[in-house]
């Protein structure tokens, strides 16, 4: 039985509807932000659903890495300054080469049945058509567009986004 705390080592093999890699264990599908389909890592449970069938982890080790993983170009990104309320968790997959993102994104946009040119672009980041944000006040007091940090309720500006469309 898993519960909160507990560390196992996980194989991911899915993708899940908030770019979290997905894997299997003991009939449960663990969802763990930051893996991606193809990697192995040792996990810790951070929540378990009351059905105890869908179980959220944190990454603790990564044991095989994906081929395409890279250094996120983004400061603000976890994997690079995991500070409270800096990080953004705006992109999940920031931590693959542009490639393997859009790749990643075609697959999920095949399996829903929608057609791939949807999102094809020339741009380096272009399958990203969408962004979703929230307006909150920061320690100084001014209005900033952003995302929450991820488990929490602490804006994170998006100033100088680096995915974000220049309109936005």
């Amino acid at each position: 039985m898993l519960r909160n705390g507990d560390v196992v080592e996980l194989e991911v093999d899915a993708v899940g509807p908030r770019g979290e890699g997905v894997g299997s264990l003991e009939g449960r599908r663990l969802h763990v932000p930051g893996l991606f389909p193809g990697e192995r890592a040792a996990v810790r449970i951070s929540h378990v659903d009351r059905q105890g069938v869908r179980v959220w982890a944190d990454s603790v080790e990564i044991v095989r890495a994906h081929p395409d993983r890279a250094s996120p170009p983004c400061d603000r990104h976890p994997d690079t300054s995991y500070r409270r309320g800096r990080a953004c968790d705006g992109c999940a997959w920031m931590s693959l080469r542009p490639q393997a993102q859009r790749a990643l994104r075609l697959e999920q946009v095949r399996a829903l049945g929608i057609p791939a040119e949807t999102i094809e672009s020339d741009a380096p980041l272009g399958y990203r058509a969408s962004a979703k944000r929230v307006a909150f006040r920061d320690r100084a007091g001014r209005l900033r567009l952003g995302s929450f940090a991820r488990g929490s309720h602490h804006g994170a500006s998006m100033l100088g986004c680096r995915v974000d469309h220049p309109l936005i």
